[in-house]
């Protein structure tokens, strides 16, 4: 006991600060269902880890594990469960944040002050709120990148290489991490640190066992080796690096927005040490840098998420630097006669670097005050809770074994966990996958009648978006009782479920199915609406149809950088050379 109050007299402010950061994310936790945050995979999440049931694409074993004993709390729902999960890990990531600054600034008096400052600026932002408080992987996997990272300069090798393979059976995003700490330390680069890490790829029996003890009911067909790898590899080329030229302006001012209302005032210091031309050999900025980089080049607008560890990376960024200016702004005074002589910076100068420290540490209190109220989704952004209010009011609207052709994956998804819990039969049918073969095959084994359409283009996304609604409008004709929904409220995913004959329109009005005139996009969106999903479908049908990929502008780019710095560098070793030869031998000795 002596010891445990020992701790609390010497920890009492690191208690209290964290312990508001975390009793603020509890409070804005969603309290059942909700489709808020584009977290379509909620419902399907919380299924998978109460039945055992593989989860899309790489299916998160470790996450639907972890996720399998949070379920067994015995009070809260279902949902509720797991947020509390991504809560617990946000908190989690915080402890870790402080321990890597207090190491970072082992020999500054004011490491804890530093230490907790960097705390509050991840568990303040935007980012870090909007994750810990729904049912999603991003929390998971920044704990374990963050984690990692802190064993990595505490040089635990053994226990870093553990937490980057927990984090790769969680989220792919880890493999980010990995990278920058395999280049930069070469212990990580040693077989047996990179064997341990995926060592833990033995998780993913977790997806064939499923197959194999449980009613499991395929959704994302990727439960043999075959279809998991072409799963992900589809997807992979579907989204990464395909975003339009036209939409890359947009999106860049997009990012920044983003950033800015989770990182606030501390962009400030973090923009001024990329200018320091050392740190582009320092792990931290290609930390930093590397989510940013890769949720900006993605098709999709919602993987802003990605970026979650970046303000982790930052926050620790941001008070290295103010660390640095606290300490060199004291400014020395020495008198000279009447005449007071300065030795060292300006006192202007010395004033402005210590008053960046106390504007972050308000932009972080501010932050935390407008984010903690703007998050708290039962209470602001999803009163009716919306996906709840479909689950039990509207999806009990359709009979056992009639057809419902759902106009968002998150519809779909909730009705197998309706099914599930419910013993009932309703027959879930996805407009996204409606072109794949085998998924046509699975339908009509199911008794779905459909016709298949050949496209002038399989590669054409306008053309693959079109086949997908001619096929949903012909199971519309050739079955009877057919369902959809129609859109209520946009904002929170609100929907009511409506026969589908008379209302074809809501089909054919398929993101991707539209025609639309490619133009250079300027008018960031709100950067809310962004972590919200509250996007319209207008946009996603401009980004999916602009059909002008800007991973070949950065390839170009890039790669025309690369060969002008080669002929710069080759260019000045000729004329190096050339001046070499012709200065005289007796210059050149005398020299």
């Amino acid at each position: 006991m002596s010891k445990i109050i020992g701790f609390l007299r010497k920890y009492w402010i690191e208690i209290l600060v964290i312990g508001v950061l975390f009793i603020v994310m509890l409070m804005d936790c969603a309290p059942s269902l909700t489709w808020m945050n584009v977290d379509s995979d909620g419902a399907e999440y919380v299924m998978d880890a109460i039945y055992f049931y593989p989860a899309h694409h790489t299916s998160a074993p470790l996450y639907l594990l972890t996720g399998h004993l949070f379920e067994m709390i015995p009070f809260g729902t279902i949902y509720w469960r797991m947020s509390f999960m991504s809560a617990v890990f946000t908190l989690g990531t915080m402890i870790f944040i402080y321990l890597v600054v207090r190491r970072l600034l082992v020999d500054n008096k004011r490491k804890r002050f530093f230490a907790l400052l960097a705390t509050t600026i991840f568990g303040a932002s935007a980012l870090a709120i909007s994750q810990a408080v729904i049912v999603e992987t991003y929390a998971v996997v920044t704990f374990f990148s963050v984690g990692a990272y802190y064993f990595v300069i505490r040089k635990q090798w053994l226990v870093a290489s553990m937490f980057l393979g927990m984090g790769l059976v969680t989220h792919h995003l880890i493999l980010l991490t990995w990278l920058v700490l395999f280049v930069f330390n070469k212990e990580m680069r040693n077989w047996k640190r990179w064997g341990v890490s995926f060592l833990f790829l033995i998780f993913y029996l977790y997806m064939p066992l499923s197959v194999r003890f449980t009613d499991q009911p395929n959704m994302w067909g990727n439960t043999t080796i075959k279809n998991f790898f072409t799963n992900n590899i589809s997807v992979f080329s579907l989204l990464v690096g395909k975003i339009s030229i036209w939409d890359l302006p947009k999106r860049i001012f997009d990012t920044i927005g983003v950033l800015g209302i989770s990182l606030g005032v501390a962009l400030i210091p973090i923009v001024y040490w990329f200018f320091k031309k050392k740190h582009w050999r320092q792990e931290l900025l290609w930390l930093f840098l590397l989510p940013i980089a890769y949720q900006a080049s993605d098709l999709a607008p919602q993987v802003a998420k990605y970026m979650e560890a970046s303000v982790a990376w930052g926050a620790i960024i941001s008070v290295i630097v103010l660390s640095k200016w606290w300490d060199g702004g004291t400014v020395i005074k020495r008198f000279i006669g009447e005449k007071i002589i300065y030795i060292g910076q300006s006192p202007v100068i010395s004033i402005l670097k210590r008053g960046a420290t106390v504007a972050v540490c308000i932009g972080a209190v501010a932050l935390l005050i407008v984010n903690g109220n703007y998050w708290d989704i039962g209470r602001t952004l999803d009163k009716n809770l919306a996906a709840n209010q479909f689950y039990e009011q509207e999806l009990p609207k359709i009979p056992d074994g009639e057809i419902f052709i759902t106009n968002g994956a998150w519809e779909w998804i909730e009705v197998f966990l309706y099914n599930k819990q419910n013993d009932r039969h309703i027959i879930p049918v996805c407009l996204g996958i409606l072109a794949a073969p085998q998924y046509q095959k699975m339908l009509r084994e199911q008794g779905v009648s459909l016709t298949d359409y050949e496209i002038v283009n399989d590669k054409s996304s306008h053309e693959l978006n079109l086949k997908q609604v001619k096929v949903g409008l012909s199971i519309i004709a050739q079955n009877p009782n057919v369902w959809t929904s129609i859109s209520t409220e946009p904002a929170v995913y609100g929907a009511v479920v409506v026969p589908a004959k008379g209302n074809e329109y809501e089909i054919s009005r398929w993101v991707g199915a539209a025609e639309v005139n490619p133009k250079v996009q300027w008018n960031p969106s709100n950067p809310y609406d962004i972590l919200t999903g509250a996007i319209e479908v207008e946009q996603w049908n401009f980004i999916v149809q602009s059909n002008r990929n800007a991973m070949w502008l950065f390839v170009l780019v890039t790669g025309g950088m690369i060969m002008g710095w080669y002929c710069w560098t080759i260019g000045k070793k000729l004329i190096k050379k050339k001046v070499h030869k012709d200065v005289p031998a007796e210059i050149e000795t005398k020299t």
